[in-house]
């Protein structure tokens, strides 16, 4: 009985020694910080009307990691989070390759096993979409503003490991490009073509303002849209280009040089397409223009410059990832001054998203 009881023992201390060593990380797939892989990425680029570009140099972008096949709610706390610049290199033959690299201490790190990645950014150099609490909402980004541009993109489904022993880092390559999730604008201010009573000689874009703009919203990671408000009265955002005073801070200086058949260069905006959060079309767009219009006034010499205010009213919904431009052209009446002025818009077209911040 006495050897059938230590046989037994034997047996047992045997099962626990196994279970301990299973429980321990395997040599082969550790590395520093016990077990956890610093995950390395390539190939990120932005989704444009006809294929894709890479973003551009400098881009901040976020990634968030969570369990395979979690369901994402405010409260859901990721395993793992990181911030990532975009760079390049040389290969020495010439030829220029893009890199991603972690930001200092904000490397995202896990451990071997299989996880759904979501990626943000702003296309930006200076600040990446974050999570506004990380105690109560760790998943919820909050506070997405017109004039942001926000992109996203996720993968499912990554398994990590590492590949050889030793390994401390593991590469994944985002074969997921990067979608914009708000609707850009381009403004264009023009004269008609043809003659006009009062023949300007310049135009400049001095300021815009937007009104009847989305407010303010959040984003919870995993979702594929933003949200787009119904009633009418929650359209309360807004957004301002330029000023009266100091146009030059972010329009472009169109002086219109005279030319014989007095052409006047259209205006444009210095920043080109503005991104502004998707509507429902429930309320009309309200856009305000100062436009500096340079002529010839009778008993002057020289061209006057004198500047017109002027409100239009659109209804429009504005469709996540579509560009829309709006061109106001305009014609000059009156024999003496141009402040008769008649305002026509032509129809939205929809554009190729410009780059924006964005390389090709």
């Amino acid at each position: 009985m006495k050897y059938k009881i230590l046989y037994l023992l034997a047996i047992v201390s045997c099962l626990l020694s196994c279970s301990e060593e299973a429980g321990k990380p395997d040599d082969r797939s550790s590395s520093r910080e016990d077990g956890l892989l610093s995950i390395d990425f390539e190939e990120a680029s932005l989704t444009r009307a006809v294929g894709k570009s890479p973003l551009a140099l400098g881009t901040l972008f976020k990634v968030y990691a969570y369990n395979q096949g979690t369901v994402v709610e405010n409260a859901t706390i990721p395993v793992g989070e990181g911030t990532y610049v975009i760079g390049e290199t040389n290969d020495g033959s010439g030829t220029k390759k893009q890199t991603i690299t972690s930001k200092s201490g904000s490397e995202l790190k896990l451990y071997a096993g299989t996880y759904d990645l979501y990626f943000v950014s702003y296309n930006s150099a200076s600040e990446v979409p974050v999570v506004a609490n990380t105690s109560i909402a760790p998943s919820l980004i909050t506070g997405l503003a017109n004039g942001k541009d926000f992109l996203y993109t996720y993968m499912k489904d990554v398994g990590v490991r590492s590949v050889n022993a030793g390994d401390t880092n593991f590469l994944i390559t985002l074969n997921k490009t990067f979608e914009r999730m708000c609707s850009g604008l381009l403004f264009k201010v023009k004269a008609k073509d043809g003659t006009h009573p009062v023949m300007p000689r310049s135009l400049r874009l001095m300021s815009i303002v937007i009104s009847h703009l989305s407010a303010p919203c959040d984003f919870l990671l995993g979702n594929n849209t933003l949200p787009v408000f119904q009633p009418a009265n929650q359209y309360t955002g807004s957004l301002t280009y330029g000023s009266d005073s100091n146009p030059d801070a972010g329009f472009r200086n169109n002086d219109g040089t005279e030319s014989a058949s007095g052409v006047v260069t259209t205006a444009i905006p210095e920043a080109g397409i503005y991104q502004v959060l998707p509507t429902n079309g429930a309320a009309t767009l309200a856009i305000d223009i100062t436009l500096e219009v340079g002529y010839y006034a009778e008993g002057a010499s020289g061209i006057t410059k004198t500047n017109y205010p002027y409100h239009v009213v659109v209804n429009k919904a504005l469709q996540a990832g579509n560009c829309y431009e709006l061109t106001f052209s305009l014609t000059f009446y009156d024999s003496y001054v141009p402040d008769n002025l008649e305002l026509d818009i032509i129809p939205y077209i929809p554009l190729q998203q410009d780059t924006g911040h964005v390389g090709g």
